[in-house]
């Protein structure tokens, strides 16, 4: 069977089961809350042997297993390949940062030879399951300033976000948010599709503007945090 599809059907967990993420309630991650959003992306010219690199990294050292979803874009063209973590919708600089998930990322991408050129690469992209809970807002952040914030039932809403390298927009239409439309030279945010659940996040890298759906999980507690 093909890994990637039945991945893409059923979602998958950081201990390496395969679940449904309506199924039961969001078990602990040994590195954090569940309560905690996280997204964890990559630009790839190897899929199969990416998905395995990122699950591995996702469940070593972890005593209980975390349920995510799983999702892939094709990105046609030459494109950056590398790797994104969102955590709580904030960009982290694995590159930099001390903690375990980021410095098994490092070993990641070292592997990978990442960041690098690469033509047709496909976008994988593994997200943290979110206890039962409303989605109540989409926040647009750019460096990290609060530029825009609307509620999630507004259903007819386009923002331009202007910057010092460019422009995108921001469209939200029954509770979906999505990059529609951008000006840097790879457009992954724009192939990355929607968002609608609390605590995903679309980013733009070039343009350093994030996209965030808040909300409030099954247990009262917000569940992005800044």
């Amino acid at each position: 069977m093909n890994r990637r599809h039945f991945f893409t059907t059923l979602g998958i967990t950081a201990g390496g089961g395969i679940v449904a993420c309506a199924a039961g309630p969001l078990p602990l991650l040994a590195e954090g809350d569940p309560r905690r959003s996280l997204s964890l992306a990559m630009t790839t010219d190897d899929p199969e042997e990416a998905i395995e690199s990122l699950q591995k990294a996702l469940g070593e050292g972890s005593a209980f297993a975390r349920r995510f979803t799983f999702r892939e874009a094709i990105l046609p063209g030459t494109q950056e390949g590398d790797i994104v973590l969102v955590r709580d919708g904030k960009l982290i600089d694995f590159r930099a940062s001390r903690d375990p998930l980021s410095r098994r990322l490092r070993d990641v991408a070292g592997r990978f030879r990442l960041p690098r050129r690469m033509e047709d690469p496909l976008l994988v992209l593994f997200e943290s399951c979110s206890p039962a809970g409303g989605a109540d807002h989409v926040e647009i952040y750019h460096r990290n300033a609060l530029v825009a914030r609307f509620g999630i039932k507004d259903t007819v809403v386009d923002h331009e976000v202007r910057t010092g390298t460019g422009s995108l927009l921001v469209s939200l239409r029954a509770g979906v948010a999505r990059i529609t439309e951008a000006t840097c030279a790879h457009r992954t945010c724009v192939k990355a599709g929607g968002i609608h659940r609390a605590g995903q996040a679309l980013v733009c890298i070039p343009d350093e503007v994030r996209v965030v759906v808040t909300g409030r999980d099954g247990h009262g507690i917000d569940s992005v945090a800044f």
